[in-house]
């Protein structure tokens, strides 16, 4: 291409031989005269090519479109380029100057159309696959420009920095894992990098190959509250509580304000269920924060798991004085206020956040819940109706109102409701599990199974559900193989609930088998004091193995409770007593 800082110059032409001759021999005549004045020598003019004018006319342009560029108007200087390269199309330099220019003015599928020319990726020089590289980088095209990158035959420290980005953006951990330890082969002092593949390695489960970095980066780098945050979690993955909660606490002794450890620590204690330390966690994030961000939310949810009603109502009051308009604020505070049995706060918050976000169906669900508990099953159920009209498209609208009819003790038009929520959704097995609860209560046993079925299928390990079944045909005395497997599933979950230890005592119980039924019995007793039916089971089981005083004591404790079934609670009484001599 022409020079950047000079004009074109015409080439010179050599006149013809004929001339040539003329002018020699008129030279010679005047020398040999001694002319008094010199013969003025004429070259002919000679008329420059089409190709000689494109390109003179190139380098004109080109020249006006560095001056715009200089001046800092790279649209004018772009549009200047474009006319000089149309006036010479075989110069690279040109073309890629323009390539450039259009990187810079944000015209990329030009840049890429000038740059590549159609030809395939792998048949572009360096300097152009880089271009192109740039174009996918900046247009977001970012699985393109890690595909050029690849094609890259040299690749910068730059190049390996980006391509990794690209990778991780694309959570193509492995890979992106490799070309940032590519990249610390040649810069091993970029501590952060070293950090982000360790992260990368923590991510993807390679633990060891992690900690043997990390370990490497801290002999060289020291301490820091990064590696000591990584290697927490590496502990952490590996079952180590212990040993994460240290390297959370070296991070925070490193910078007592890092964030990442705090909240790591935070969430240790709540898979605990550890409640008061995570609240501790969570108040030391907030202090460290404002009060709006999603740290205070969620101080007010664990207020409000650890019974801490008046802070978490406090905490939320303060919250929504920076922004009134939050529904799910309204909700929290709705259902803090349904806890502390505010009932009128609550439907007022639970309205508020309804009128803010009308398609919020917790909110709904909460606010129709208030009424079932208070057993204001009319209200209840105005406010499932207006659930259904707000949103007849959700299957949890028409679920709470099932829900709601079966409280009423409407179990047919309860699975009215329910069929009408697994039309639009199946796959829901809380909608199967209603729907078979509300079959069992109107003793249409066979439905009840298949609903059941049908929720464990979705969930296998529902324990909720097959604790129900398995109960169910231990009341009926009927499959108690299949009743005793499903219980053991339920108890395999929760091995300490009452529930799950009546219903294993009570198959049993069904066998025959009243030594293992009363062991579980009492175990079953010890857990729940408040329910009628596990003491009318300890009371028959007691019978059954001739301990009639001890199974009057029980079947006085469950008539003391108001069992629905009172009379038949009686004649048990009064049977016992016949057979008990020191009974009353």
């Amino acid at each position: 291409m022409m020079s950047r800082t000079r004009t074109p110059q015409l080439p010179r032409h050599r006149a013809p031989s004929r001339v040539r001759a003329v002018l020699a021999v008129a030279a010679l005549a005047c020398a040999g005269m001694q002319c008094a004045s010199s013969f003025p020598v004429v070259h002919p003019a000679t008329k420059p090519t089409r190709e000689q004018r494109a390109r003179a006319q190139a380098e004109e342009y080109f020249v006006r479109g560095l001056d715009y560029d200089h001046r800092g108007l790279p649209q004018m200087a772009a549009r200047l380029y474009e006319l000089a390269y149309g006036f010479d199309t075989s110069s690279d330099e040109l073309r890629l100057l323009l390539a450039e220019k259009y990187i810079e003015t944000g015209r990329f599928p030009q840049a890429q159309a000038v740059i590549a020319r159609g030809q395939p990726v792998t048949e572009l020089t360096e300097r152009e696959k880089s271009l192109l590289a740039t174009t996918y980088l900046k247009s977001g095209q970012f699985a393109k420009a890690a595909e050029v990158i690849e094609a890259m035959a040299f690749k910068s420290d730059e190049d390996l920095y980006s391509l990794a980005v690209i990778q991780e953006t694309l959570n193509k951990t492995d890979l992106a894992t490799e070309s940032y330890l590519r990249f610390l082969r040649a810069k091993p002092e970029a501590t952060r990098v070293a950090v982000k593949a360790a992260a990368l390695m923590v991510r993807a489960g390679r633990y060891a190959q992690a900690d043997s970095l990390l370990a490497d980066l801290e002999q060289r780098a020291g301490i820091t509250p990064d590696i000591c945050q990584l290697r927490g979690a590496g502990a952490l993955a590996h079952g180590d509580t212990a040993g994460a909660l240290g390297w959370f606490a070296r991070a925070l002794q490193a910078d007592s304000t890092f964030e990442e450890a705090m909240y790591a620590s935070a969430q240790v204690h709540l898979a605990r269920k550890d409640y008061p330390s995570a609240i501790a966690w969570y108040e030391r994030l907030c202090r460290s924060q404002s009060w709006g961000d999603v740290y205070g939310r969620t101080l007010a949810m664990l207020y409000y798991y650890n019974e801490q009603y008046p802070e978490a109502a406090r905490l939320l009051e303060r919250l929504l004085e920076t922004d009134l308009d939050d529904y799910e604020l309204h909700f929290y505070l709705g259902i803090v206020a349904a806890a502390r049995d505010s009932v009128d706060v609550a439907r007022m918050e639970l309205e508020k956040a309804l009128a803010l976000q009308s398609s919020f169906e917790d909110a709904w669900e909460q606010l129709c819940m208030i009424s079932v508990r208070r057993r204001e099953f009319d209200r209840a159920l105005d406010d499932a109706g207006r659930f259904t009209r707000a949103l007849e498209n959700a299957p949890a609208a028409w679920r709470m109102l099932g829900y709601v009819r079966g409280a009423r003790k409407e179990y047919g038009e309860a699975v009215k409701a329910f069929r009408r929520s697994l039309a639009i959704d199946s796959t829901v097995g809380q909608t199967w599990f209603e729907l078979g609860s509300a079959f069992e209560r109107q003793k249409q046993v066979d439905s009840a199974a298949s609903a059941f079925r049908r929720a464990l299928r979705i969930d296998p390990r529902d324990h909720v559900t097959a604790n129900y079944l398995g109960y169910m045909w231990a009341e009926l005395g009927v499959r108690l193989d299949s009743a005793r497997a499903l219980i053991r599933l339920a108890l395999s979950r929760e091995p300490d609930n009452g529930a799950y230890l009546d219903s294993y005592a009570w198959v049993f119980y069904q066998a025959g088998q009243y030594d293992s039924a009363y062991l579980y019995m009492t175990r079953a007793v010890a857990k729940i004091d408040n329910d009628p039916v596990v003491f009318v089971h300890l009371g028959d089981v007691q019978a059954q193995r001739g301990e009639y005083q001890a199974a009057a004591e029980a079947y006085e404790k469950a008539l003391a409770l108001k069992p629905d079934n009172a009379d038949d609670v009686r004649s048990k009484l009064d049977a016992v007593r016949r057979r008990a001599p020191d009974a009353k």
